[in-house]
């Protein structure tokens, strides 16, 4: 029986130890970079397990601290499903998110370094449809002092955000039925941005942006993400004028569909592009590359009033 059992034990060591995975290294600002030496975190993507449609995502400090674990219907780029939690260097949680295809859903829970709960957000269905990842809207149901002081209860009441050396307020307005209403008050990037912004019934109806460099801009709406020019009709136009099937991928019926990730630089033009996802034909990557390089420019994404570099994904079908 020993043996039996000793045998059992080397053979699920072997089965754990064969389950595969892919091993990324970022920055913090979400930049991939190629050698860990220049990675502030590291992201290990494993296969689902058994009876799972998920793939594992476990995120790593340097230090071997976790950073984040969840799980993802994707491999690269990741997309979140169900709870991922994240952590703060010591150790501790820093938030509790929940994901469905991808974007937040329902409650999420933030907390402070203390481990003290901060804030509860909440993110209905009804506020969110073809919201993209970067906007979804939210409700803000709860909002605690450092001490786990009650200042917003029930979706009403003052929001006071501080800085990491809890000396001054950064983010400050009243909550009214979980939505912004009247002024709010931002400090974004350590003083690069000074931002005002008025609120009727959880709309923005106006805002400005004050920089660092002396520009200041009036906005609307705060965040757009970039676009070809002509909208996606002009862009899928672009696509089928400009790919060309690859002779060798035609003659052996090879299909797929690539997934092309770029940077939309300020001025419109792109770069960085490459196709995120190594299971694909190499041969249908690097059309697909090709046929994004050659891309006119797009109209750039815009933060607080001015043009910002945004990382940018599509797919690109391959269908005999």
């Amino acid at each position: 029986m020993k043996t039996l059992f000793t045998c059992f034990l080397i053979l699920l060591s072997v089965v754990t130890f064969a389950q595969r995975q892919n091993v990324y290294f970022f920055k913090n600002n979400g930049r991939q970079v190629h050698i860990r030496d220049s990675a502030d975190y590291t992201r290990v993507v494993r296969e689902p397990d058994s009876g799972s449609v998920y793939y594992k995502v476990l995120e790593y400090y340097l230090s071997g601290k976790p950073k984040r674990t969840g799980q993802s219907s994707t491999i690269d780029p990741i997309k979140l499903e169900g709870t991922c939690t994240n952590y703060f260097d010591t150790g501790k949680q820093r938030n509790v998110l929940n994901y469905r295809n991808g974007l937040l859903a329902n409650d999420q829970f933030y907390y402070y370094p203390n481990g003290k709960l901060k804030e509860v957000r909440n993110y209905p269905d009804s506020l969110n449809k073809n919201k993209a990842p970067y906007n979804q809207a939210y409700l803000i149901t709860t909002f605690n002092d450092t001490t786990g002081a009650a200042l917003v209860t029930n979706g009403t009441g003052r929001y006071v955000d501080y800085n990491e050396g809890f000396t001054r307020a950064i983010t400050q307005g009243d909550v009214k039925n979980g939505q912004k209403d009247g002024e709010w008050n931002m400090v974004i990037g350590k003083d690069s941005i000074f931002i005002k912004e008025n609120y009727s019934n959880g709309k923005l109806v106006t805002g400005t942006a004050k920089f660092v460099n002396g520009e200041s801009y009036t906005y609307t709406q705060p965040e757009k993400l970039p676009e070809y020019n002509g909208g996606i009709q002009a862009f899928y136009k672009f696509l089928s004028k400009t790919l060309r099937y690859p002779e060798l991928a035609y003659k052996n019926r090879i299909q797929g569909k690539v997934v092309v990730s770029f940077i939309v630089e300020k001025d419109g033009s792109l770069s960085n592009v490459r196709a995120t996802d190594n299971t694909v034909a190499e041969i249908l990557n690097t059309e697909a590359i090709r046929v994004l390089s050659l891309s006119p420019k797009w109209i750039p994404a815009i933060q607080y009033g001015r043009p910002v570099r945004v990382t940018y994904t599509v797919p690109v079908v391959f269908k005999l």
